[in-house]
């Protein structure tokens, strides 16, 4: 065996390991385990002077990233929901079931919330203290 034969092979190996492919990042569904945690704030109420308001959002969910919220007729803004409450939660879970799916079908699902709505790190989040669903 040639000597530039020897040192081929460990370099081969080497770049057959995760050495030389880049590490994407992994992405963890939202699940009922994990999403409470993924929902919530670090802890700081950011929204201390925020006046507590009516709006009216679009509702929808992803397994990525869970519930979304959008200002009617404005798709490019994504306000992410906090839940003030673990009613408020099981009430969307409840909107968005299998069970309620056939009166959703082709229509768009709004809330009516009531909460705060306030900025952190650059992203729009809003405390959801209650909460009326309806599909149209």
């Amino acid at each position: 065996m040639q000597k530039s034969q020897i040192l081929i092979i460990p370099m081969v190996l080497s770049c057959a390991t995760s050495s030389c492919t880049p590490r994407l990042p992994t992405l963890v569904p939202v699940t009922a385990a994990n999403r409470d945690s993924a929902t919530e704030n670090d802890g700081a109420d950011k929204c201390g002077d925020c006046k507590m308001s009516n709006d009216e959002f679009m509702v929808s969910w992803t397994i990525d990233y869970g519930y979304r919220l959008n200002p009617d007729n404005d798709q490019d803004t994504v306000i992410t929901p906090e839940f003030g409450n673990g009613d408020v939660l099981q009430e969307f879970d409840r909107f968005f079931s299998n069970d309620n799916l056939s009166e959703r079908l082709g229509k768009r699902t709004y809330c009516e919330c009531y909460g705060k709505r306030y900025e952190r790190h650059g992203a729009i989040f809003y405390k959801i203290h209650q909460a009326r669903l309806f599909a149209r």
